[in-house]
């Protein structure tokens, strides 16, 4: 038979508040277990990506610097520019692979000026097995996936301008001929400027002077060659897609002013 403790609370009473305990310290203890069953299923592949989306930024972050100062040593703002890449667990590559191919037409007075520019590239992959790429080339940084058909996000305006009447086409080469890799750790990425040349008009006066052009068309043969195409047709004032993909043109019409020209830089890298 149930008794009273004095204070009107039957053993009943009290058998049944301690089994409400037990009940609810497994139901928190089975809500503990559930949640660190979660994240040990989920939640690392959550954090993973989050800190691969962090380090992915900071290198688009680090090569926008590089930009700047290639961009700087391409104006003649010194002799010497030097930016600091954290690799974590990503790579680092100074390849020789692009190709730009520039052609200048003409009125009649002279045949078409084609130049092969090889503008080189530096290039952060973001880890085993990933196609994730963010790329400085010819003065622009460019990210996106190496399997998305050479479509990329472009960041760092690039220096080529077409207008109504004008175009001006600035390239920067960079000086590496081989292909040097970098695996984690802190990367020092170091430009001197060579020297700039003219490439067109390579006459003041007569055939393939400046006002003699009347369009110059840009071939891309890069990574991203569509990236270059999207972002120069979308951004730019007066390009348009040209006959092949990774093409884009720029006609001035016979009034018009066509100039290029090409800056060299030494890179090197080091630790």
């Amino acid at each position: 038979m149930m008794g009273n403790d004095g204070n009107g609370i039957s053993d009943f009473e009290e058998s049944d508040r301690a089994l409400s305990n037990v009940i609810g310290f497994v139901l928190a203890f089975a809500v503990i277990i559930t949640a660190v069953g979660f994240v040990s299923i989920f939640g690392i592949g959550v954090l993973e990506n989050v800190q691969q989306a962090e380090q992915d930024d900071n290198a688009e972050l680090a090569l926008s610097v590089l930009a700047n100062n290639f961009d700087a040593l391409a104006s003649g703002e010194g002799p010497r520019r030097s930016s600091e890449l954290d690799l974590s667990d990503g790579s680092l590559y100074v390849r020789n692979e692009s190709r730009m191919i520039v052609t200048v037409e003409h009125d009649g007075t002279a045949s078409p000026a084609v130049y092969d520019i090889y503008p080189g590239s530096i290039e952060f992959g973001t880890g085993s097995g990933s196609s994730e790429r963010i790329v400085y080339e010819n003065g622009a940084t460019l990210r996106g996936n190496t399997q998305a058909d050479g479509v990329a996000v472009v960041q760092n305006e690039p220096r080529m301008v077409c207008r109504e009447e004008t175009a001006i086409l600035s390239f920067v080469r960079l000086n590496e001929s081989i292909n040097v890799g970098y695996g984690s750790g802190t990367v020092q990425i170091t430009g001197y400027q060579e020297h700039t040349r003219v490439l067109y008009p390579t006459n003041l006066t007569g055939a393939k002077n400046a006002t003699s052009a009347t369009g110059v068309t840009v071939e891309f043969n890069t990574v991203f060659d569509r990236g270059w195409e999207n972002y120069l047709v979308t951004e730019g004032e007066a390009w348009e897609d040209g006959a092949t993909s990774g093409t884009v043109e720029c006609d001035v019409g016979s009034d018009g002013r066509v100039y290029v020209r090409e800056t060299v830089l030494t890179v090197t890298a080091s630790r």
